[in-house]
């Protein structure tokens, strides 16, 4: 099937093509082809004139061209956009504030009202949730008044009440986990998503895209929603929804608690009476994943640089016939890494994934003593000191990218969908996830993760799987578990460990 598409003609070609008439009709009046090609050349009246017309009409065409993409709901921007998508009920999300808890302090039984308002050391207001009568030391939940990603607070950050209960202290303290996921307001990408979903997805009757929209309506935080129809048979809908994961949250896609309070209220004020809804966020399943690529050789080694930092025969740790390479913790920067097949050399470069983080920490190997072997069970101690590094978190050889390798392979599982809630073959053909992977959702782990950043980094060439979810065993693709029981979240893939070993 051919897509119709319009054509715009450059001024040149205006211009060009005004010359070639004016040339065929002198010729046609018996104009010699030299005496025609003259009186048109460069800098003649007659170019002069073609080259002024087209300049007109190229503004024309150029502002039809603007007018066709703001017709579109996938090309239209900004005001364009925002009158597209109006006509469809669809207004720009004004954002929403971060959500979390906080740690009371107070003398005796206090009741926060719903609504109760604290602000942060910024100025940034803040609301009790649900009305809440507590003890010192109990965390409520509160979300922002004001909007936005500057609403985030880590925790021990100190909220002010602006008025508080009798029997409360005038401030609180963040609770751990923070506030957060403030979202600004909503940008052209979320705004045109919402808009094809509404066009793609008929959205009345409390269909499955009409409770998806509900959970996407609810706020702005919720990145995306999946519901589960009559998971628990007729009369029921699941529904679980995810964040956006990212660098600034760890890819975290698990809303907090108050969030989830939000959503469900929400929902639930929309469903039909007479249907039992759960709905939740969805829980991480943790992702354990190296991989083995070839990169370029150093320019010490005679290589074009851009790859691994090491020579050939200083890059250490290799891959393991046992999985990947870990450590174990002895102090900040002391490790020992077992059943290594060969020795490091001093000063060579390596990697740690820090799954406290999930960042890449880049050291150099100051000295080492090793155990009998081979295999090895070898002492290092780095040049720095990492407080984040966990005994099992995995080592690597040091390439020049390898923290954006972990990040745009975290960065690509995070656009990944939850899985199913149930494996029951009776229940799932009614049960299952919508959208579904047909519908451009998929949520398990394919060679697609890999192949992203092949085309993002050039240099990152033949990846393959060398470990993936906890097996040398490669099964792809590889779906997340179903949860025990299909009243709980669905599983996400959520990186905790990474590797890349050469090839």
């Amino acid at each position: 099937m051919t897509t119709t598409a319009l054509t715009y003609p450059t001024q040149e070609t205006l211009a060009q093509s005004y010359l070639n008439f004016y040339r065929r009709e002198l010729i046609a009046r018996g104009v010699s082809v030299a005496s025609a090609y003259a009186a048109t050349a460069r800098g003649t009246d007659r170019w002069i004139s073609a080259n002024a017309l087209a300049q007109v009409c190229g503004v024309v065409l150029a502002n039809e061209h603007i007018k066709e993409d703001a017709t579109f709901p996938d090309t239209a921007v900004g005001d364009d956009l925002v009158a597209l998508a109006a006509i469809y009920g669809i207004t720009p999300s004004p954002g929403a504030g971060a959500t979390g808890n906080v740690v009371i302090t107070c003398s005796g039984t206090v009741t926060y009202a719903a609504g109760t308002q604290a602000t942060s050391t910024k100025g940034k207001r803040y609301r009790v949730l649900v009305l809440s009568t507590v003890t010192t030391g109990t965390e409520i939940a509160v979300e922002g008044v004001d909007k936005g990603t500057s609403t985030d607070l880590d925790a021990g950050e100190v909220l002010t009440w602006v008025d508080p209960p009798i029997g409360s202290a005038n401030t609180c303290v963040v609770a751990s986990g923070g506030l957060t996921n403030g979202v600004d307001v909503d940008n052209d990408a979320r705004l045109r998503k919402r808009l094809l979903q509404r066009l793609r997805e008929p959205q009345n009757g409390g269909s499955w895209a009409h409770v998806r929209r509900w959970m996407t309506d609810a706020s702005a935080a919720v990145e995306d929603a999946w519901v589960y129809p009559a998971a628990q048979g007729p009369g029921t809908l699941h529904a679980a929804y995810t964040v956006v994961g990212d660098r600034d949250n760890d890819y975290a896609r698990a809303g907090t608690t108050a969030l989830t309070s939000t959503v469900a209220a929400y929902v639930l004020a929309q469903a039909p009476e007479m249907a039992r809804a759960v709905i939740t966020t969805v829980a991480h399943q943790d992702l354990t994943a190296a991989v083995e690529v070839t990169l370029p050789e150093p320019i010490s080694a005679g290589g074009p640089g851009g790859g691994w930092i090491n020579n050939d025969d200083e890059r250490w740790p290799l891959a393991f016939a046992a999985g990947p390479a870990t450590v174990t913790v002895t102090s900040a920067n002391v490790f020992v890494v077992g059943s290594a097949t060969t020795l490091p050399t001093t000063n060579t470069y390596v990697h740690i994934f820090e799954s406290a983080t999930r960042r890449v920490r880049l050291a150099r190997v100051a000295s080492f003593t090793n155990g009998a072997g081979p295999p090895y069970s070898v002492t290092i101690t780095l040049d720095r000191s990492f407080g984040d590094v966990a005994t099992g978190d995995y080592i690597f050889p040091a390439s020049e990218r390898g923290s954006l390798y972990a990040d745009a392979f975290q960065a690509q599982v995070a656009l990944l969908a939850p899985g199913e809630k149930t494996g029951e073959t009776i229940v799932l053909p009614r049960a299952a996830r919508h959208p579904s992977t047909s519908q451009g959702s998929p949520s398990a782990i394919t060679t697609q993760q890999l192949s992203a950043l092949e085309r993002a980094y050039p240099e990152f060439q033949g990846a393959s799987f060398y470990w993936l979810a906890g097996s040398l065993t490669i099964t792809l693709p590889s779906e997340p578990n179903v949860p025990s029981s299909v009243t709980d979240p669905p599983n996400v893939w959520r990186v905790l460990k990474f590797a890349v070993y050469p090839a």
